[in-house]
């Protein structure tokens, strides 16, 4: 659930702030292990610097224990999947193979790869 919640906030902290031309302000909330420095350091965010969407590029960890096959077809639909440039999934449809749902989990898995091909963006499986 925490990296669920990590790799949310840390996608819509990004996000949030593209179409704002000066960042005036970092703010995190709701996750004490991410601190304003992550994401200067790992976002090269500066407070005071002047972005713009052509500034804005994303790059996803995903292992968020099987929620993958809710949260990217969300991410997919959104205006922010255009800033997106690599994604690291792991995958956990492991976690469905006994219930009644499995196939349609697979086909999930299919229509959100063919999505990313479609939107151009590379993905790897992680492990």
């Amino acid at each position: 659930m925490k990296i669920k919640l990590v790799t949310i906030l840390i996608f819509l902290l990004c996000t949030s702030y593209s179409f704002a031309e000066i960042v005036k302000k970092i703010e995190i909330e709701g996750n004490e292990r991410v601190n304003t420095e992550t994401i200067k350091i790992f976002g090269g965010v500066s407070i005071n610097e002047d972005l713009n969407t052509d500034d804005l590029e994303i790059y996803i960890k995903c292992d968020i224990e099987g929620s993958e096959f809710k949260v990217l077809p969300c991410l997919l639909k959104s205006e922010y999947i255009k800033f997106v440039k690599e994604i690291y999934i792991e995958w956990h449809e492991r976690f469905f193979l006994k219930s009644d749902n499995y196939n349609e989990i697979l086909d999930k898995k299919n229509e959100i790869i063919n999505n990313l091909d479609k939107n151009e963006i590379k993905y790897f499986n992680h492990h």
